[in-house]
């Protein structure tokens, strides 16, 4: 239905988990996957991935993984290995937007560690140079 060798199929990988962004084929498939997807009927994800960092708790018998080396497949399902994930249709139009808009907001957010780490070092350097001032009376 989308690929990523096609184009057709964009993986990210945040905070939160994997991200899936497709745009489906025009054929019967996707069109019926999209209307199942859109009403509610199938409503998780599946991926097989391999892993490049995880941890294990023998005391509560949890693996958690921190990050994947290779992601080899993603699709919808009736009965995934992970309940927590989720899918959803969305136009192709306000997913971009929405990618957009968080594209924005990280570079915002960057903008704005950039800009306390430049103040800390003009206070450092105010204070350094006060300190420098009050030594000289």
């Amino acid at each position: 239905m989308a690929s990523t060798r096609a184009g057709t199929m964009d993986l990210t990988v945040d905070s939160t988990g994997l991200g899936v962004t497709a745009r489906m084929a025009n054929t019967t498939q996707a069109s019926d996957m999209h209307e199942l997807v859109r009403s509610g009927n199938l409503d998780k994800m599946s991926f097989a991935f391999t892993v490049a960092k995880d941890a294990f708790d023998p005391k509560t018998n949890t693996r958690t993984i921190f990050s994947f080396d290779k992601i080899y497949d993603v699709s919808v399902v009736d009965f995934p290995a992970y309940e927590q994930t989720t899918v959803s249709a969305r136009s192709y139009v306000k997913a971009q937007q929405e990618l957009e808009a968080r594209r924005l907001q990280s570079i915002k957010e960057e903008e704005a560690k950039a800009q306390e780490a430049k103040d800390r070092e003009n206070q450092r350097r105010i204070e350094l140079r006060n300190l420098l001032f009050k030594t000289r009376l």
